[in-house]
């Protein structure tokens, strides 16, 4: 006995393969038909909503680095974002920028906050 249901709830057969959208016609809870074009938008409006934005402003990832540091410099490196109020990663992106003779999109000053990269509110 399988652990998944076989049936659904009007006793008709959940198909073993794929559903040729071409040949039946399956609609969605607002009763919108759904076919290959369907579900692409779908697919795509799934890949903006899930995970951080690329940082090339299109669709994929964006390339990663790892790096190895020394414990002094990790935890000056990690007091000096806190410091500024950002991110690790943004202070990174942010100073290979300068390194490669780029603007940043942010100033960066001891104001910021941490949650939304914004200047702090004074008074």
């Amino acid at each position: 006995m399988s652990e998944y249901p076989t049936h659904d709830e009007n006793g008709l057969p959940y198909p073993d393969d794929d559903v040729d959208l071409d040949a039946i016609d399956v609609v969605d809870a607002t009763g919108a038909r759904i076919d290959q074009g369907y579900l692409d938008e779908s697919m795509e409006a799934l890949r903006k909503a899930v995970g951080r934005p690329s940082l090339s402003g299109r669709a994929g990832r964006s390339p990663g680095l790892s790096i190895r540091l020394d414990p002094a410099d990790d935890r000056a490196l990690r007091q000096l974002a806190r410091d500024r109020g950002l991110p690790v990663s943004v202070l990174i992106q942010d100073q290979v920028k300068v390194l490669l003779g780029r603007q940043t999109k942010r100033p960066i000053s001891p104001t910021r906050t941490a949650r939304s990269h914004r200047p702090a509110r004074r008074g």
